[in-house]
């Protein structure tokens, strides 16, 4: 892409510095994998807009994040360089330049202006070679546990009380709607109907955005990710997981491929996901009504059942878990979760202050909820944002 040129030209420019601090996978920016081994990773380079950027003048925040093995490219939203910068998009791509360099925490107004500063010796280096045994910065339990080799359970399986029609058609008792999952928004509603009346044309995510703050207005930056795409990085639901078993899965076409640390799109080459599931409730999350009588203290009502259509979006560290629930008595409750990788910004001690974000684990990796297992587990100095 034309940001490459800019990415190569200021890693070519810093190549000291950057090798010595965080390793020769730095190398794999500037095409030359001759000079790396295997073991030292690549990296995936991610721009977005700057929070600074307006029509007449578009700027975008570059940030690397590190991986080894494409199998568990998953790693590299925990292994962000304390590295990163502005391309500003002004004239050609050849004349766009790049600006706010900030490097181990420390902001520089151009390449030129940290080169001058290290060679006056007033930049403070620092040494983060990335490296990885799948433990903290792998989702679920760690390689060699015992918890690593248990199966969870499925789960009881739900009774068909549901038709689902071509086309993602939906029939439940006194509801009737057609589902789809779009690239735009995710799940997506239409003609739904109570009793035959038409009560929603079309019910979907109008907007999503993910805001990356920081001290500094430079260093903020942000995702649309309805821009990019709500379900085209999507993959396979789980029965047992995503939806319980005996749930409809109702599938849609995805063109977006990944190859190595690259995306690319391709329609011709497009495949069928099972990116939405359709179920009834079993009744035991509440009540439609209920009451107790006041000198009797007998005690009277009905199970809560719904008919639940529930799609979920990932969106690189993230997913978006989007779901409509539709009552025996008419009422309609929409639902949005997220799910995934928690972005980390990596505390610089040799600062003041030397966190920007609050600390979740100490420098040794102890936490206090050690006990706990959350899932996303942190380590080393990290601050969560």
């Amino acid at each position: 892409s034309s940001t490459d040129v800019v990415v190569k030209n200021v890693v070519s420019s810093l190549q000291g510095l950057l090798r010595a601090s965080f390793g020769s996978s730095i190398s794999t920016l500037l095409d030359q994998p001759s000079s790396v081994t295997p073991a030292s990773g690549q990296f995936f380079v991610l721009t977005s807009p700057a929070v600074g950027s307006t029509l007449e003048r578009r700027v975008s925040r570059v940030v690397f994040n590190w991986f080894r093995d494409p199998e568990q490219f998953q790693i590299c939203w925990m292994h962000t360089l304390p590295f990163s910068f502005d391309i500003v998009h002004v004239g050609a791509p050849e004349e766009w330049l790049a600006e706010n360099i900030t490097y181990c925490g420390q902001m520089f107004s151009t390449v030129q202006g940290l080169i001058a500063a290290d060679k006056q010796g007033s930049v403070v280096r620092c040494t983060s070679i990335p490296d990885s045994a799948y433990t903290w910065d792998s989702a679920g339990p760690d390689p060699g546990t015992s918890a690593a080799s248990q199966t969870p359970e499925l789960g009881p399986t739900v009774a068909q009380t549901w038709h689902v029609l071509r086309r993602g058609g939906i029939r439940w008792r006194d509801w009737e709607m057609q589902a789809t999952v779009r690239p735009a928004s995710g799940l997506a509603l239409y003609d739904v109907r109570w009793r035959g009346e038409r009560i929603l044309y079309e019910l979907a995510l109008n907007d999503a955005h993910a805001y990356y703050s920081s001290a500094l207005g430079e260093k903020q930056f942000h995702y649309s990710d309805k821009a990019f795409s709500l379900a085209g990085l999507s993959s396979d639901m789980l029965l047992g997981l995503d939806c319980p078993v005996g749930a409809t899965l109702l599938e849609g076409s995805l063109w977006l491929l990944t190859a190595g640390a690259g995306i690319s799109g391709d329609p011709s080459r497009a495949k069928s996901v099972k990116l939405a599931c359709v179920f009834e409730t079993t009744g035991t999350q509440g009540s439609l009504w209920r009451h107790a009588q006041l000198l009797s203290r007998k005690v009277a009502g009905r199970p809560l059942r719904q008919l639940v259509v529930r799609a979920v979006s990932t969106v690189g560290n993230y997913d978006y878990i989007s779901e409509v629930h539709f009552g025996e008595d008419g009422s309609v409750r929409v639902r949005n979760d997220f799910a995934g990788y928690p972005e980390t910004d990596l505390a610089a001690p040799f600062r003041a202050p030397s966190l920007t974000g609050r600390r979740i684990v100490d420098a040794n990796g102890a936490s206090a909820s050690q006990d706990l297992d959350w899932g996303n587990r942190a380590h080393g100095d990290l601050a969560a944002q």
